[in-house]
């Protein structure tokens, strides 16, 4: 009889093993041991013409090609499966569990797939010791900070988890989290970020990030062009009428280029893509990405932008989006690390305040939110807002206006077009981990820069501020 080695249920090891079976294996039959003898499983090639008689003893009757594996075999394979999990041995449990669960409910599944249901049975039946929860802990990886100080002292982004980022359009969704991951960027210097970008093109965001970079807005448009009214659209120009070693040279010695500079000091550990990609060609990207760079967190903008691959007719837009939810879960609990998605709220509604569409009951596209992210962050952006304040909380307080208000008044007109700074509010919608808390943040529309509201910013006491 031929010697022929099973096949490791890992895929990528197959290729190593140095005797293969070229046909799948079925089980034929099994038979309780008698007394004193070992428990066998007969395995035979479906190409075998024979049948093979199997005894508790393991002798067989007429069979071409037959593999015999006792309880003692099956343990010899379970350590060698479990090998990369030492923590977790056949000998911790008694040897009667391995033969019953091979021999009773089984009876149907290939040798291999026995193994794999023996090696997850012995890893899942491990008891409760102090000693494993302490190493797990240790191993386990930190919750990620958003960047954000006044954010960071509530919340922090969960590992293997979905963070949902959502807004009104025009709110600050897309800008919060390209903030989001330049301060990640920083604050992680060893790992590598994925943006999806499934509403603007790669050069934009890029731009975009440059320009928040900054540290200086350009002070003028260019000579004799018109229709250069923001940072954004300088850097543009920028790129297209400068040389490369030009625009270098000034990001060295000019404050108001120094946004490339310092892009440049991190832009090989963000990689953005503009393609839209269905959620199946979306997961073999990120899959990719992650066999070769060591990844911290995936962000994808925006989710309802995502498609299925194949969509059955009879599903609802809201129903294909939890399941592309519920498939994000799965990926990211899988990869270890965090998958931060934008996410549009339903329209504004005339005569509702801003405020008080920040709730997941207006993430209308997403069946249950709360059930597929572990923390959802809504965003107003104060500039684009008709109302501050609330119809439905009557203890909203502004530290910016340093103003309680009882209900929801007309946004007072402090941000002109043309004045730099704007307020976002961060509101934390949900989170499983712990405290709602919202807060005020600094947004400078020039540089697109999101940070800490501090008291600098804050107007002068005795000054009006829309009051």
């Amino acid at each position: 009889m031929d010697k022929r080695k099973l096949i490791s249920p890992d895929a990528t090891k197959a290729a190593d093993e140095d005797i293969t079976v070229s046909n799948q294996p079925t089980v034929r039959s099994e038979k309780k041991a008698e007394a004193g003898t070992s428990p066998t499983v007969t395995i035979e090639s479906e190409s075998d013409s024979a049948s093979a008689e199997m005894t508790g003893k393991g002798d067989t009757t007429g069979a071409k090609t037959a593999l015999f594996f006792g309880k003692e075999d099956i343990q010899k394979k379970l350590q060698e499966e479990l090998a990369e999990v030492p923590e977790v041995s056949p000998e911790d449990l008694e040897a009667s569990y391995v033969s019953k669960l091979i021999s009773t409910p089984f009876m149907n599944r290939t040798n291999e797939e026995k193994l794999r249901i023996n090696r997850n049975f012995l890893r899942d039946a491990e008891p409760f010791a102090v000693e494993s929860l302490m190493e797990d802990i240790k191993k386990a990886p930190e919750e990620l900070l958003t960047g954000f100080s006044s954010l960071d002292r509530w919340i922090s982004i969960p590992q293997r988890k979905l963070t949902l980022i959502t807004s009104s359009a025009g709110h600050g969704k897309t800008v919060f989290m390209l903030n989001m991951i330049l301060n990640m960027s920083h604050n992680y210097p060893e790992k590598h970020f994925l943006y999806y970008s499934y509403g603007e093109f790669k050069q934009d965001i890029e731009i975009k990030l440059i320009n928040m970079c900054g540290e200086t807005p350009f002070s003028k448009a260019p000579d004799n062009v018109e229709g250069i009214n923001t940072n954004f659209k300088r850097w543009k120009y920028e790129f297209k009428t400068r040389e490369i070693n030009t625009l270098k040279d000034k990001a060295e010695k000019e404050p108001e280029y120094k946004g490339l500079k310092n892009f440049l000091e991190v832009s090989s550990r963000i990689h953005v893509i503009d393609t839209n990609y269905n959620i199946t060609d979306l997961i073999d990207s990120i899959r990719a990405f992650n066999s070769t760079l060591p990844l911290c967190a995936v962000f994808i903008d925006y989710l309802q932008a995502v498609r299925l691959k194949d969509v059955p007719t009879e599903l609802s837009r809201q129903q294909q989006t939890t399941e592309i939810c519920e498939i994000l879960v799965e990926l990211s609990h899988e990869m270890q690390f965090p998958f931060i998605v934008g996410a549009q709220l339903a329209a504004e509604e005339k005569n509702i305040p801003e405020y008080d569409m920040l709730s997941v009951d207006y993430l209308k596209d997403i069946g249950d939110p709360k059930q597929v992210s572990n923390l959802i962050i809504g965003l107003q952006n104060y500039s684009k807002s008709r109302f501050i304040g609330s119809n439905v909380n009557d203890s909203f307080k502004s530290r910016f206006y340093n103003y309680t208000f009882r209900n929801a008044e007309k946004m007072p007109e402090t941000f002109k077009d043309n004045h730099p700074n704007t307020v976002i509010l961060a509101k934390v919608l949900s989170n499983r981990s712990g405290p709602e808390p919202e807060v005020e943040l600094l947004f400078n529309k020039w540089l697109m820069k999101i940070s800490h509201l501090e008291d600098k910013h804050l107007p002068k006491k005795g000054e009006k501020v829309g009051k």
